[in-house]
């Protein structure tokens, strides 16, 4: 009987994926624009290398001295817990209209009892009104004829 070759070894085993960084994990975009809104951004946070290097890699980083500016004093300093309304409103306009975040839709921005409470109620009907005047405006004096105005600068 011939002699069956030996089995080949079999596969190591597949190493488990390591667990993702809080920075990469789901979400971590909308976690650093709600830190940058108020809560707050340490120095060196990996949110906000992960955004600069999406920018890089999109060819993104160098559009806007503004951005960049933020994006290197979030990395160097880091932002306090306070309000930055403007702020973030200005980096959502930027990232949306370079394509990385999408508008959110209408119906997620208004409060739900909002909505609840008009479907509820069926709009009035439009009635007409009667306008009156109230007053008639004349005029306190004439106009004044404006003459032109000779160039600014000096003559020598």
């Amino acid at each position: 009987m011939p002699a069956q070759p030996p089995a080949p070894p079999s596969p190591p085993a597949a190493a488990p994926m390591p667990a993702p960084t809080p920075a990469l994990s789901r979400g971590w975009l909308r976690a650093l624009i709600r830190g940058i809104r108020h809560e707050g951004v340490q120095p060196r946070d990996p949110r906000v290398q992960a955004l600069w290097d999406l920018l890089r890699q999109r060819q993104l980083h160098q559009r806007d001295p503004w951005m960049r500016a933020r994006m290197q004093y979030m990395w160097q300093k880091g932002l306090n817990v306070r309000p930055r309304p403007k702020t973030t409103t200005r980096l959502l306009a930027l990232l949306r209209s370079w394509g990385l975040l999408t508008a959110r839709p209408l119906a997620r921005q208004v409060p739900a009892a909002t909505r609840l409470t008009s479907l509820r109620r069926p709009m009035r009907p439009v009635q007409p009104v009667a306008l009156r005047r109230v007053a008639t405006l004349r005029p306190v004096a004439r106009p004044q004829q404006m003459r032109p105005m000779a160039a600014r600068g000096r003559r020598r």
